[in-house]
């Protein structure tokens, strides 16, 4: 059937409303990218940034002999390269029993679990936990006080129980254990939530500071957030760096420098997101829909 010209209007009024909105999404980014790539006194006139004014790439220089970037970068990473995996095995470890319908107490469990998405204890008491448990000054506190979300939780117990119930009764009756049935029957068939949670998980691991601020003092264990926000709050981005062998370094200003470590910031999530991201709303809606 051909569309009435009032539907034609109406559809091109919310293409050009989605279109706007996308742009204001996305022009953000391409400024901070634009304003790195250029000439650090050209860029001081401000305005919009479509294109580079006067292409520079020192400022990356500066930035990548800067003392701790490569150490406080691979921190991050291996965060998330660690965190991930662990806070996904985790969370499906409690939220494959609570999809169970015939655990006992399963409502209890999980309107505990809901709880803490409202209250919690506060910064005090958590603080006086992780310093009693060694996770002061420790690696481990940016992987274990956060294991499980408990609304990634509750997506992936959505997840589970729109799952058919066949799946586990038929490996049960062929005697599989529960770790069996979990590790090689539901997750393989749970790719999609997985993706999704993991993108969650990982923007999460990757984008914190403040756990890195509170609870770590070590340069060695130092965030590239951490990293990035201490050269933000800077009062001279000479002193941060460490470095004066290059000859143009005079030439460059505070803003420039900020401005490329916010665009190597966005680098590994700009990589990761396309290849899961044809799982990443399939994950959520099907959980959501049919749990």
């Amino acid at each position: 059937m051909r569309r009435s010209l009032g539907e034609n209007f109406g559809h091109a009024v919310i293409a050009a409303v989605m279109f706007l909105m996308a742009l204001m999404c996305l022009y953000p980014f391409w400024h901070v990218f634009m304003y790195s790539l250029s000439d650090s006194q050209q860029a001081m006139g401000g305005g919009f940034f479509l294109l580079p004014r006067g292409f520079s790439v020192i400022q990356y220089s500066v930035l990548l002999r800067t003392n701790n970037m490569f150490r406080s970068f691979t921190v991050s990473v291996v965060r998330v390269l660690v965190g991930v995996p662990f806070n996904i095995f985790m969370t499906a470890m409690l939220a494959f029993p609570l999809s169970n319908r015939k655990l006992a107490g399963r409502g209890a469990i999980s309107m505990f679990v809901f709880f803490t998405m409202i209250f919690s204890g506060g910064l005090i008491p958590s603080f006086i936990i992780n310093k009693a448990l060694g996770l002061y000054d420790n690696p481990f506190v940016y992987i274990l006080p956060g294991a499980i979300s408990a609304y990634n939780m509750m997506v992936m117990k959505s997840y589970f129980v729109s799952l058919p119930e066949e799946l586990s009764e038929s490996a049960q009756l062929d005697g599989a254990s529960v770790f069996t049935i979990l590790l090689r029957i539901v997750l393989p068939v749970s790719i999609p939530v997985i993706a999704a949670l993991s993108m969650f998980y990982g923007v999460g691991h990757w984008n914190s500071w403040f756990d890195g601020v509170i609870y770590i003092d070590s340069k060695k264990w130092q965030l590239f957030q951490v990293f990035l926000r201490g050269m933000m709050m800077e009062s001279s981005y000479q002193n941060l760096a460490g470095i004066s062998d290059i000859s143009d370094l005079g030439s460059l200003t505070e803003e420039s420098v900020k401005m490329a470590a916010i665009s190597l910031s966005l680098v590994p999530v700009l990589i990761a997101y396309p290849f899961i991201q044809r799982y990443y709303i399939k994950g959520l809606m099907i959980g959501a829909v049919k749990g």
